[in-house]
């Protein structure tokens, strides 16, 4: 028999993104999560008796249970295109590094899959609205060239919001940048919370760099979002993997000193992406609180200790896949 794993997978504070308006009580509330073993690989063919679900504590029976493997997903990719973007090392630039992984993790989707390429500088740009065909968006990764500064922070804002246009109810976000950003995380934050898409983000720069503290106004070292207000120091390493971690993701640094030997770690982890996505679990509950969850906390658990959870919040009222 498995014991009851007491390791906290995931709290959501739900009263920084609100309820929806018109929630009631007995509102149906879905969470999407990916769990991993302690070797980080993914496990599959779960049940919802593996779970503990939790709302303010209290044990919630789970009323809808479905292992996502074969629905279609809706993918985002969200290119750096500034001015440094375009240093070289090992033969080839930044810029190319990103578009020959979002290359390869095209060639990885599935028929029905649908896609979307942004790409941001000082500015953002949709380059190619959502659409099925990865070729189409292939033509237009192909088109990218490196210009101006760097807006991180809207850029991913600007993002997020196309992203709420998805039909999928899988949606995930690939941001591929030398992470060299600045501006108030406040606001983010919370879209982050709100978007209900996962966030995988691509560090392209050396390691010593990726780790040197920059000042970034309300951002704090440690712990992700905070309330704090204050300029504080922190280095692009932590701003991607805080930026994937709030939203359900994940980061990873790649050594621009070697970009060739840096595209084929690259490339695993687009097969980490594709894994995770078509190996979600969707859960629903009932929230038996007045006016919804909002203000309260959401816990969901392994019951299996060795099982690590990266849940988050999903709106019940997406289409259902067919």
């Amino acid at each position: 028999m498995r014991t009851l794993a007491t390791l906290l997978c995931l709290i959501i504070g739900l009263q920084q993104s609100g309820a929806p308006s018109g929630q009631t009580e007995g509102q149906t509330q879905q969470m999407v999560a990916v769990v991993r073993d302690s070797a980080g690989e993914l496990v599959r063919h779960l049940r919802p008796g593996d779970f503990v679900l939790e709302e303010d504590g209290l044990p919630q029976p789970i009323s809808r249970f479905e292992e996502d493997s074969n629905i279609p997903v809706s993918l985002g990719i969200l290119i750096d295109i500034s001015g440094s973007m375009n240093e070289r090392s090992g033969g080839m630039s930044r810029l190319s590094a990103a578009q020959g992984t979002v290359r390869m993790l095209l060639r990885m989707m599935k028929p029905g899959d649908q896609f979307l390429l942004m790409s941001f500088e000082t500015g953002f740009t949709v380059n190619q609205d959502f659409m099925e065909d990865p070729r189409v968006i292939e033509t237009s990764l192909n088109k990218l060239t490196t210009t101006g500064g760097t807006n991180l922070f809207a850029a991913v804002e600007s993002a997020l919001q196309k992203m709420k246009k998805a039909k999928h109810r899988t949606r995930a976000l690939v941001l591929i940048s030398d992470g060299i950003a600045g501006g108030d995380l406040k606001s983010l934050s919370r879209n982050i919370v709100d978007s209900e898409t996962l966030i995988y983000t691509f560090c392209l720069l050396d390691k010593q760099t990726a780790n040197v503290a920059q000042p970034v106004g309300g951002f704090p070292v440690v712990g992700g979002f905070g309330a704090q207000s204050a300029q504080l120091m922190s280095t692009p390493n932590q701003i991607l993997e805080t930026l994937a971690t709030n939203s359900g993701g994940s980061s990873q640094i790649f050594d621009v000193a070697d970009l060739d030997t840096a595209i084929l770690q690259m490339v695993k982890f687009d097969q980490n992406i594709v894994a995770e996505m078509r190996g979600q679990y969707t859960l629903e509950y009932i929230s038996k609180t007045a006016g919804g969850p909002a203000g309260h906390s959401i816990r969901l658990r392994a019951t299996a200790p060795d099982y690590r959870v990266r849940a988050r919040r999903n709106a019940a009222t997406l289409a259902k896949p067919k």
